[in-house]
């Protein structure tokens, strides 16, 4: 997550439900540099070329151009069509070139290979680059097949220290193996957001998520995580976020 302000993470600390001591599932108070991926059938050989990096870690100031694929109601909130419950509020950047779109659904739980970390921000980078290489690598000495885009979920600490996960779905649970472990993607309820554009402005997504959680008479039930959609060298690439929910009802 990026683009908040560290009082906005620490709100959704105390709101989200503690994990088990044996998860490092995670969310940033600073974006960490961009992973350049490699195409999904070459991240299913060990010999694929290793994630690199090509942004230094940094934030700036969130601007979008939200795109909502609803009915506005007269309060000119966004108002899901499944739901009948405003969402998010709608806004517009005409000279924007960044589109965001929210979604709602019910996640079926999702089996990935990760590894996880903790550090600071300076460290990302590197982190990020031996990670996605030693998960792919493990994943196809395994017999096992990536089944989706590599994610990352991001979790402040404190101390300017944040715990990292990442890695890639794939088609059946891996054995851990050096500093690669079997994980999950919780299922349930969720609201989504593809951002597209620049990744300074990300942090838009999960601001734009939050409200549109809270504004719904809901609160986060889990950590989010953002899954890298396409290939380097896109001009406006595109990451979408994912937010789990439940009702404060069903919390209480």
């Amino acid at each position: 997550m990026y683009g908040y302000s560290l009082s906005t993470f620490e709100t959704v600390l105390i709101e989200t439900p503690a994990r088990a001591a044996t998860s490092c599932i995670v969310t940033p108070p600073v974006r960490p540099a961009r992973p350049i991926r490699p195409s999904l059938s070459s991240a299913r050989c060990p010999c694929a070329t290793a994630w690199q990096t090509a942004r230094p870690p940094g934030c700036a100031a969130p601007r979008a151009r939200i795109v909502h694929r609803c009915m506005t109601s007269g309060s000119g909130l966004w108002r899901c069509s499944g739901t009948g419950i405003d969402v998010a509020r709608r806004r517009r950047d005409a000279g924007g070139m960044t589109t965001e779109e929210i979604a709602r659904e019910v996640r079926a739980e999702q089996q990935v290979a990760v590894v996880c970390g903790r550090m600071t921000t300076e460290q990302l980078p590197g982190f990020l680059g031996g990670a996605f290489s030693e998960v792919m690598a493990t994943v196809a000495a395994q017999g096992r097949h990536v089944a989706g885009m590599p994610f990352g979920r991001y979790v402040p600490v404190g101390d300017g220290t944040f715990d990292v996960e990442a890695g890639f779905p794939v088609d059946a649970p891996v054995v851990a193996q050096g500093r690669v472990a079997p994980s999950t993607l919780p299922g349930g309820p969720a609201v989504s957001v593809v951002h597209r554009g620049s990744y300074d402005t990300v942090g838009a997504a999960y601001e734009l998520l939050l409200r549109s959680v809270s504004e719904a008479g809901a609160e986060p039930a889990g950590a989010p995580w953002e899954s890298y959609l396409d290939e380097p060298g896109v001009p406006e690439p595109r990451t979408e976020v994912v937010l789990p929910y439940a009702d404060r009802a069903a919390g209480a």
